[in-house]
């Protein structure tokens, strides 16, 4: 059986708390809705929810700003 969905949701869990930490707009709620890591673990898709709709690409621009913050290469 494949580890997969759980590193998924390790991986989901560990970069809500981060993006919670890091990437701070007032009434804002930006959440984490999934990751689907790659089979050989070298590539995951996230995927983002923004509320209110209308702050969602500031949102955005300051994810991209925090990545190297969120994700340690």
């Amino acid at each position: 059986m494949s580890k997969i969905p759980r590193y998924n949701e390790l991986i989901l869990e560990e970069l809500a708390q981060a993006v919670n930490r890091e990437v701070a707009l007032p009434n804002t709620l930006i959440t984490v809705t999934y990751v689907e890591c790659s089979p050989d673990l070298k590539q995951a898709k996230v995927g983002i929810s923004v509320l209110p709709d209308n702050l969602a690409g500031t949102a955005l621009r300051k994810l991209k700003a925090a990545t190297r913050l969120l994700v340690p290469i």
